[in-house]
């Protein structure tokens, strides 16, 4: 008891630097396309029911499939040819396609670490949430006991609690709850938590 708190915040701090990495990736990606990347899925998915030969991609300029190309060739009387025609940029199409992949995904991964962090804000601020958490992870029996150990857990002593429940069967889990709630109680060293006035 009270050896966990170093190690939990650091957990909490690296959930926030996921975020933080995500965020950071869209707007140097964004930077990088002049600033076209951040509305990239968005235009996409406003031309692709439209005409193609209507139709303007929003990434054109950007990634052009036609360029002007100089071409340098030998003529009938041996002296250089230049000659200007359009190419087509192969390179291009598939660069389009991987940066709509990225923009998908990229906006997916912020929004589902967006509510991740909502959801670990929750488990900090809300003792009665955490208590909640940790009761579904035991069965009838051992639930209990769960106010218990709320009372002698600090927050990170309480996460420590809910990884061993992630790791182990519910009847398992259980038991060793249901052990360590009568040690709680038996031991002179353990005090109650106030779990209102935690601080993270």
């Amino acid at each position: 008891m009270g050896r966990h708190e170093s190690w939990a915040h650091k957990f909490f701090f690296c959930e926030f630097l996921n975020l933080l990495v995500v965020v950071a990736t869209l707007f140097f990606t964004n930077w990088f396309l002049g600033g076209e990347f951040f509305t990239y899925g968005v235009n996409m998915l406003e031309v692709v029911g439209l005409d193609p030969e209507n139709r303007t991609d929003p990434m054109s300029y950007i990634f052009p499939k036609m360029a002007k190309c100089v071409f340098r060739s030998f003529g009938a009387s041996g002296t250089i040819q230049v000659r200007d025609v359009m190419c087509l940029i192969a390179t291009n199409i598939i660069n389009e396609k991987i940066y709509i992949f990225l923009w998908v995904w990229l906006v997916l991964l912020t929004s589902v670490t967006s509510l991740w962090l909502v959801f670990r804000l929750l488990t900090v601020s809300i003792p009665f949430f955490r208590h909640f958490l940790l009761k579904l992870h035991t069965n009838e029996k051992a639930r209990i006991h769960v106010s218990r150990v709320m009372e002698h857990c600090s927050l990170s002593e309480w996460f420590l609690l809910l990884s061993l429940a992630q790791n182990m069967e519910t009847s398992v889990f259980s038991e060793f709850l249901t052990r360590f709630a009568t040690e709680l109680t038996a031991s002179p060293d353990t005090k109650p938590i106030n779990n209102s006035k935690e601080e993270f």
